[in-house]
């Protein structure tokens, strides 16, 4: 038994939680918790239809969502404003900076990445103290604040939404199969803002940005473009050649080929931060090629050996990296300012530490 969808015109994945079965065979009364998305789209009937419904909106949402895409008033209701993220979070908080960074940025540039940044987000929900103390007061609303009716938000009533509705379901004991059920019928209920950012995606490619010490690996045959070269960055291109699959990479052996062949081809990461290890390869490959006479089998040696080490240093390095370059540096500043906020930090220091140029930053 899963959560029941309410029908309005406008707004979409409005559910009601009554209905669902305890495992002890007891039922969450119906018309009582109600989980939802953002309310902007709401029609006058709808207004009307929710006014009826709830006592209480509590909104998930950023300070910047709310402003882009406000509630409406309600007469009746009382909204309160609990935001549970206190960054700006990709595919998660929905504002236009981040909705756009959604179908651009190396967060989303493959299905694997996509699925470790949400579960960064996720660890977020938990682990967080700002988002556990926001969850708690929004329990404290919910058990001590008097209201009968209830509804929660975010922006497509996906993650923050789900979490706290996973959190009631949990709490009233329903068994993990139809809470799991239950959470990916967000998929059917908001397809279509989902096929809007594929779309998105589609039509405007991915945008990765450099950072000093990041590897970047292209595909065979896939078009892509330096749009902008920061000034004061030197950047390294090398071009492998892949001959057909008949013909061994780099004078291997055919076996050795096709297991290098492979693990280029699956790499878990294609921006990451190379290190000191793939830096000293590319430094042995210019070497070899200014230091030894042109033509010399001497110079095809080590060059060969140089862009086997190479290769070999790249994907060790994909496979350490978890997460874009940077964002654990930022996310670690964050939380050393937060332990203590009389401190001075200065730009030029935090952008030295995070690799982010003062003005980003």
């Amino acid at each position: 038994m899963v959560s029941t969808i309410i029908p309005f015109e406008g707004v979409m994945n409005i559910r009601d939680l009554g209905g669902m079965k305890t495992k002890d065979g007891r039922v969450i009364k119906p018309g009582m918790l109600f989980r939802g998305s953002r309310l902007i789209d709401a029609t006058e009937k709808d207004k009307e239809q929710i006014a009826k419904s709830v006592d209480l909106i509590v909104d998930f949402r950023s300070e910047q969502e709310i402003i882009e895409q406000p509630d409406p008033d309600l007469e009746g209701v009382t909204n309160i404003h609990i935001p549970i993220l206190d960054t700006m979070a990709r595919g998660v908080s929905r504002e236009k900076k981040t909705d756009e960074a959604a179908t651009r940025g190396p967060s989303f540039a493959t299905v694997e990445d996509a699925i470790a940044s949400m579960s960064r987000v996720y660890a977020r929900f938990v682990e967080s103290d700002y988002s556990r103390s926001q969850y708690a007061a929004f329990m404290r609303h919910v058990i001590d604040g008097g209201y009968e009716k209830i509804m929660w938000h975010c922006t497509a009533g996906k993650d923050r939404t789900g979490f706290a509705a996973f959190l009631f379901q949990k709490m009233f004991d329903i068994d993990d199969e139809s809470i799991m059920e239950d959470y990916v019928l967000t998929n059917q209920y908001i397809k279509e803002d989902v096929d809007r950012i594929k779309d998105g995606i589609r039509k405007r490619g991915r945008e990765y940005k450099f950072r000093p010490g990041c590897v970047f690996v292209s595909r065979p045959n896939e078009p892509h473009r330096l749009n902008i070269q920061p000034k004061g960055m030197l950047m390294y291109w090398m071009f492998v050649r892949m001959p057909k699959r008949d013909f061994p990479l780099l004078s291997m052996s055919m076996r050795e080929s096709k297991w290098l062949r492979a693990a280029l081809r699956d790499m878990p990461h294609r921006l990451f931060t190379g290190g000191d290890t793939v830096r000293k390869a590319f430094q042995r490959v210019f070497e070899a090629y200014d230091s030894m006479p042109a033509g010399s089998p001497q110079r095809a040696l080590r060059l060969r050996a140089g862009v086997t080490d190479l290769l070999l240093a790249v994907l060790d390095a994909s496979k350490d990296c978890e997460s874009a370059p940077g964002d654990d540096r930022v996310a670690r500043v964050i939380e050393e300012i937060r332990a203590d906020p009389v401190r001075t930090f200065t730009i030029d220091g935090l952008s030295s530490r995070t690799s982010h140029s003062p003005s980003n930053l």
